[in-house]
């Protein structure tokens, strides 16, 4: 019964189709549309190239809702590592990798272990990566190993993200809430924004904000909040590509506009809510990630927070393979591996 359901959905809904053509199949308000379409962002595509079979999104958090890790999702991440080390597992910190270490003769090669930044040298039977799989690709491996080709895919959006502590709660704030821009097809031609006239910036991009205290009082101290805005833009340079010193400083400085940018768009947009016309004097703290931050903290290839695209032909059995094709004992569980970020 279960298949047939699915398959007469596959046949009514089209699940290959865009997403945008779905609402358009199914609603009329414009603003219906935007609000079951917007999620798209997640996976670092918009409504008007993801397959509609990311509806399920929408699906999963209207009919089943979303489950939240009191404490943040750091409490995962300290709970992964109470349990290896309960295991046995030895960690080091501060120890950034150089290099995976590469032997063996052709047609059978190994991964040998990997060497640090320090030059210190840890041999294993085994490495597993956890970092983005074309970033390892391109700048993991020697010349001989790399796959450029890897760098070519298509990638997901560049994110700007805006990390804050204000002094008092502001109730007008959900724990998710959105804010679409007025030209809504337009806005999601990132670069129309970030490479456009100023004067076209009023209410031009869609962004998302987190306000966790509302589910988790530990997010913040009372009476103040915890807020996070997630906002899409361009991406990075490949790692293929040889920029000179110049080429890295004018790249810096063209990032750190569109930092400038969209802080100027989101403190003005949230400001025109009723009721939080004050909200910028309410900021004590303050964080900001962009694509030179996800790439240098993270090692996400030129930035994209969602790893590659998840267009059709990047999607689960698409997406690269988790074993490296010419290197035994290499394996990645990283982002942009399948079945997916």
């Amino acid at each position: 019964n279960n298949l047939k359901e699915f398959l007469t959905n596959c046949i009514a809904f089209n699940p290959l189709a865009s997403h945008h053509q779905q609402m358009n199949r199914l609603f009329k308000s414009p603003k219906i549309k935007a609000i079951l379409s917007f999620q798209d962002l997640y996976v670092g595509l918009t409504p008007y190239t993801a397959p509609a079979v990311f509806s399920l999104l929408q699906a999963i958090e209207l009919n089943k809702g979303i489950f939240y890790p009191i404490g943040g999702f750091q409490g995962i991440s300290n709970a992964l590592f109470e349990v290896c080390k309960h295991l046995g597992v030895e960690f080091e910190f501060e120890c950034e990798v150089k290099e995976i270490s590469v032997g063996g003769k052709i047609y059978s090669f190994e991964a040998e272990g990997v060497v640090a930044k320090s030059e210190e040298y840890f041999p294993s039977k085994l490495v597993v990566s956890n970092v983005d799989l074309p970033f390892s690709e391109l700048n993991l491996l020697s010349d001989q190993f790399k796959r450029r080709d890897v760098g070519e895919l298509e990638f997901s959006s560049g994110i700007i993200a805006i990390y804050w502590g204000c002094n008092k709660t502001w109730a007008q704030l959900n724990h998710h809430s959105i804010f679409l821009s007025t030209n809504y097809e337009e806005s999601w031609e990132v670069g129309s924004f970030f490479e456009g006239p100023k004067e076209k910036d009023d209410a031009a991009i869609n962004f998302y904000v987190a306000a966790p205290s509302r589910t988790d009082p530990s997010a913040c101290p009372p009476n103040h909040d915890s807020i996070m805005v997630l906002v899409p833009c361009p991406l990075l340079p490949s790692s293929n590509e040889e920029l000179t010193s110049n080429d890295k400083r004018r790249l810096e400085e063209n990032v750190g506009g569109w930092v400038q940018r969209v802080r100027k768009n989101v403190v003005g947009r949230i400001s025109k809510v009723p009721g939080m016309e004050a909200f910028e004097s309410s900021i004590v703290c303050e964080r900001i990630n962009s694509p030179l931050d996800w790439k240098s903290l993270y090692s996400l290839e030129r930035g994209a927070a969602f790893g590659l695209s998840h267009k059709l032909s990047q999607l689960s059995v698409f997406r690269p393979k988790h074993d490296h094709p010419s290197i035994n004992s290499l394996h990645y569980v990283g982002a942009s591996t399948k079945p997916g970020n």
